[in-house]
């Protein structure tokens, strides 16, 4: 389905072209990149566009109001989709007729009533790979980390509800080499305290109990024994995490990949071979001091970067790249890592990396500010150093499941986030999640009434001539639903569609409070609970992208 706005923009650009063509404005075409938005305020209309402004930008010898009245005069004629058209300074605001908004709402209303997970097939044939959480295997989710979690599952089911084949990926950091894995060990075998927890403990012992980690730790070279014993440790951490983000925090991984596989296939050897031979007529690598480096400084970066130390192991960044090249081989379209803030300046060196290894397909990285959590209306630093680390299981005890996924997704994962306990827990329309949910309920318990007084509800409705305001202005926001939900994929900005959400529930809610549903005139009544059946769709298709329940009662 074609959204509204680009139904309008195909009008508005036939009346440019009109008037273009009569005036010999611009005897070539020429691509105009206007704007058509829906105006805050609703008395500049439905639709806004700024093309008279741009257009005379092009022109240079008529001004935007002079050129916005040609350009409405051409609109006007179109009355069967405007009922009217108004011009302020070099903008034309767009007012849509009951008979254009109607029909492209019944068939609005049959897509989502249809309870298809696929909203829209933009991204059909296309495959998506989305890499997110890919905590260390040393411990439990935190509060800070569970943001990229929360964020990389929405976006996951944003891009499936626009059609894209999606794969929901976890990077599993548990390489013999890495550091962390012999720290892990160590603190495992008493000799270390860099990742004691209780947690830690009560893995340990359960491991203990098999007698495979007093074989290990009987291994003579310590480094060996650190390793191996952390390798283990590792495997339980992993086993345990995956039944926590499975059945606590209601994400399901598509793939768990192992770093460790890199090293036993000989993937970073062949991609660092691969890398050592001429690309473009440029050396990518050379030799210093015994090290392998990668000349990233050459198209951009800030420094070159060790792919090889000089005692002969691979770097993290080698084993990165060997992961992204097994990434392209699978064959995706998009490839979308989301990392915390401290992985920020791993970003650049990333994108050079795509570029060099012949990436053709779009490569996003999505960088996951810090949480601070609210108690009392003060602002708690979350800090490992500090011992103010708040693991998900501790919050999950506080605030519903629903109320936690929402939360992460208030805010643009490029700023900060004030996760505030108090109003979380708050069963009041102050409460955001809260705010939402119970407009779906009050909808489930009117449809529930009207069913007992009109038999089975219409599947669609069509707007008659004496519908009410409100019922116009819920018809529209309904509709937005297709404007909504593709930009906020190519902006990678869910918080857009929650924002969404709650203005469509304050939307139905100033329509309940307006309009009688069942009582009056049985027509109409038909039509009002059709119109809030549809309602009742969209919201359901948005919970499911967001991965909350769908409360009837509350």
């Amino acid at each position: 389905m074609v959204s509204l706005a680009e139904d309008i923009q195909k009008l508005i650009n036939g009346a440019w072209d009109a008037v273009r063509l009569r005036q010999n404005y611009l005897p070539e075409a020429v691509t105009l990149f206007f704007r058509v938005e829906r105006p805050s305020v609703k008395i500049f209309g439905d639709y806004s566009t700024n093309i008279a402004i741009i257009a005379a930008h092009a022109i240079k010898t008529v001004s935007p109001p002079d050129l916005a009245k040609e350009i409405a005069e051409e609109l006007r004629a179109q009355k069967s989709a405007f009922e009217k058209i108004e011009v302020v300074g070099g903008f034309i605001n767009i007012f849509l007729a009951p008979s254009f908004v109607g029909p492209k709402h019944d068939e609005f209303a049959r897509i989502v009533q249809k309870r298809s997970r696929t909203l829209m097939s933009v991204g059909a044939g296309k495959r998506v790979n989305i890499e997110f959480l890919s905590s260390n295997p040393t411990g439990e989710p935190h509060v800070g980390n569970a943001r990229s979690a929360f964020f990389g599952d929405v976006l996951g089911n944003m891009y499936a509800a626009c059609g894209y084949d999606v794969d929901k990926e976890f990077y599993v950091n548990d390489a013999l080499s890495s550091g962390q894995i012999a720290e892990l060990g160590k603190t495992a075998l008493g000799a270390g305290e860099t990742y004691r927890s209780e947690y830690l403990d009560r893995i340990v012992r359960v491991i203990k109990k098999t007698k495979k980690l007093k074989e290990l730790a009987r291994a003579t070279d310590e480094s060996t024994r650190y390793a191996k014993v952390g390798f283990l440790v590792a495997q339980a951490v992993v086993k345990d995490l995956k039944y926590f983000v499975r059945h606590a925090m209601h994400i399901k991984y598509d793939l768990w990949f192992s770093e460790h596989t890199l090293h036993t296939k000989g993937s970073i050897e062949n991609v660092l071979s691969q890398l050592e031979h001429s690309q473009e007529g440029k050396e990518l690598t050379y030799q210093k001091e015994g090290a392998l480096w990668l000349r990233t400084s050459a198209l951009g970066d800030d420094e070159d970067r060790v792919l090889r130390r000089s005692n002969g192991s691979p770097t993290y960044f080698a084993a990165d790249i060997a992961y992204h090249k097994n990434k392209i081989e699978r064959g995706y379209d998009t490839i979308i890592d989301v990392w915390g803030a401290d992985h920020h300046g791993h970003k650049k060196r990333m994108e050079i990396v795509m570029r060099m290894l012949g990436f053709h397909g779009a490569f996003k990285v999505c960088i996951a500010q810090m949480v601070s959590l609210k108690v009392g209306g003060k602002r708690t630093k979350l800090s490992k150093r500090e011992g103010t680390i708040i693991t998900v299981k501790e919050l999950l005890r506080e605030v519903p499941l629903d109320v936690v996924r929402i939360f992460y997704l208030t805010k643009s994962l490029d700023t900060h986030l004030d996760f505030d306990l108090a109003l979380a827990k708050e069963q009041s329309n102050k409460n955001p999640v809260y705010y939402v949910q119970y407009a779906y309920a009050r909808i489930c318990n009117i449809i529930k009434e009207g069913k007992k007084k009109c038999g089975k509800l219409p599947p669609a409705m069509s707007e008659g001539p004496e519908a009410a305001a409100k019922e116009r202005e819920l018809m529209l926001k309904h509709l937005q639903l297709f404007e909504v939900l593709p930009t906020a994929l190519e902006k990678q900005e869910p918080h857009l569609l929650f924002l969404y959400a709650h203005q469509l529930a304050e939307t139905f809610h100033s329509f309940y409070g307006s309009c009688k549903v069942l009582h009056g005139d049985a027509a109409i009544r038909q039509r009002r609970l059709a119109l809030i059946a549809t309602t009742q769709s969209i919201f359901e298709q948005l919970f499911h992208i967001f991965g909350v329940s769908a409360p009837k009662k509350m």
